[in-house]
């Protein structure tokens, strides 16, 4: 497993990367240090009813969707996120992550 810090930079230097994935564009818009976890927002409207803490309806906001940066299940870059970084990015996240795991 590659140091959370390396991890976290790498996922910090995708922000405002542009991909899609199931046929809509997605733009990822930050990086959450837990995991490290990162957030999609798609770049075409798609605005949901928010809703209070209470359950009551607010305002109307942008969806996004939040997501680990890597797999829970085989410890490589997260499915979701590999289809939408595209092959280019990939290579280079994973041999990033090869390079700090090099004796």
């Amino acid at each position: 497993m590659p140091d959370h810090s390396v991890l976290l930079q790498l996922a910090h230097d995708l922000v405002g990367v542009r991909g899609v994935y199931r046929g809509r564009e997605f733009t990822l818009i930050e990086v959450m240090d837990d995991g490290p976890s990162v957030v999609l927002e798609p770049t075409e409207t798609d605005n949901v009813v928010q809703n209070t803490a209470q359950g009551e309806a607010k305002r109307y906001a942008q969806s996004s969707y939040t997501l680990p940066f890597l797999s829970p299940v085989n410890g490589d870059i997260h499915p979701v996120l590999q289809d939408f970084l595209g092959n280019d990015i990939l290579a280079v996240l994973r041999e990033s992550i090869a390079d700090t795991q090099a004796p």
